[in-house]
């Protein structure tokens, strides 16, 4: 009896032993695949790596490719785990490269948005220590910039708070993201504060950006529910200020975004728009209303925004519908002028390329508005 007991004890010590040495001679490779099925986790599933360093709990991963190409990369990663896999990570300088054909969302050597959605795994904590992602637009190279941290929480949910920003002429950023990711059902939710921000691209540009958006990413919706104010001291389109003192108010439920813009119209004088767009963005339906009391500088207005818009689109404007010619402008003013007014405010309904406008004159008689209706379509 006393045999047997001592040789079980002699078993159970060589098992031991033999657990150890193989977790000692295993554990880089059993940390490099968890690494890797962490990446994989947040879409990089072709990522290489070239050179790694082992000592007790920590690893450093070194010259790492995220495509087959070297344009998207990462110096190192720090890993603190063990054979049970991943517990912490930070990563030291992560370069990403895209293209943005049109204003499409931008296509990132080396990554892809995973179809069950974004997770950060079982990681207790990661750190972004420094990253850029150099994207090619048609307004030129755009160089965004961010520094991140992850910890987990209690409820199991990991908290993510981030800087991204950019400093170039054609765009200028300053925020700071808010993000929970929930593992479990890969559902995630982001409030982002922008600081500042300005525009400045060819055809289109805003200056003195500050607001807040709320980002809600349901597991089951094809798009996040976003709602925010983004206010801009001005708007511009082509070569001419649109807009000043403007607000961008943005909701939406079901896949479908709404959005309200208010501002006043710039250099006139008391002359303002409201722009109401549902059924972003597949089916947009727009409302907008332009308020004056100035005849003429209403029809400056609508001839100098037409022309803008076929510039700013390479020719093309969906305002074509709305049949702004020099003539048919011409035929309003004269109606107006034919008329005793208060107020004007051009009203245009309908979709892209199928819009129809109106010019509503607007008159206080005996305590009662009269309002005299012309259409933009001649017909």
């Amino acid at each position: 009896m006393f045999k047997n007991s001592k040789r079980k004890k002699v078993l159970f010590s060589l098992l031991a032993l033999s657990l150890i040495t193989a977790s000692f001679f295993l554990q880089p490779v059993l940390v490099k695949n968890a690494l890797l099925q962490e990446m994989k986790h947040l879409g990089f599933s072709p990522a290489k790596i070239a050179t790694s360093e082992t000592s007790g709990s920590r690893a450093i991963f070194s010259d790492i490719q995220l495509d087959g190409n070297g344009f998207s990369t990462i110096d190192n990663i720090v890993v603190l785990g063990g054979i049970w896999g991943v517990k912490s990570a930070t990563v030291d300088n992560l370069v990403l490269t895209g293209e943005m054909k049109g204003w499409n969302f931008p296509d990132i050597s080396g990554w892809e948005l995973p179809k069950s959605g974004l997770s950060l795994g079982k990681m207790t904590a990661l750190e972004l220590s420094g990253g850029q992602l150099d994207l090619l637009t048609p307004e030129g190279a755009i160089r965004l910039s961010s520094k991140a941290q992850m910890n987990l929480q209690p409820d199991g949910s990991q908290k993510i708070n981030a800087i991204i920003w950019c400093k170039q002429n054609q765009l200028g950023l300053d925020t700071r993201w808010d993000v929970a990711v929930n593992p479990d059902d890969k559902t995630w939710s982001a409030a982002v504060d922008v600081r500042e921000g300005r525009i400045d691209f060819k055809e289109f540009g805003a200056s003195r950006i500050s607001g807040w958006i709320n980002i809600d990413g349901k597991k089951k919706s094809a798009l996040p529910l976003l709602s925010g104010q983004i206010a801009a001291g001005q708007i511009r389109i082509g070569e001419h200020t649109l807009l000043a003192n403007a607000n961008l108010t943005i909701d939406s439920s079901n896949d479908v975004y709404h959005i309200i813009l208010q501002g006043e119209i710039t250099p006139y004088k008391n002359m303002h728009l409201t722009a109401d767009i549902t059924g972003l963005p597949t089916a947009p339906a727009v409302q907008v209303a332009i308020e004056s009391d100035n005849l003429t500088d209403m029809i400056n207005f609508i001839s100098t925004l037409q022309k803008d818009m076929q510039k700013a689109r390479g020719g093309d404007s969906f305002l074509t519908s709305l049949l702004i010619t020099p003539g048919n402008l011409s035929r309003i003013e004269k109606e107006v002028k034919r008329t005793r007014y208060d107020s004007l405010e051009l009203s245009v309904t309908g979709s892209p390329y199928d819009l129809v406008g109106k010019v509503v004159a607007r008159r206080e008689k005996n305590g009662a508005i009269q309002r005299h209706i012309i259409s933009l379509d001649p017909g």
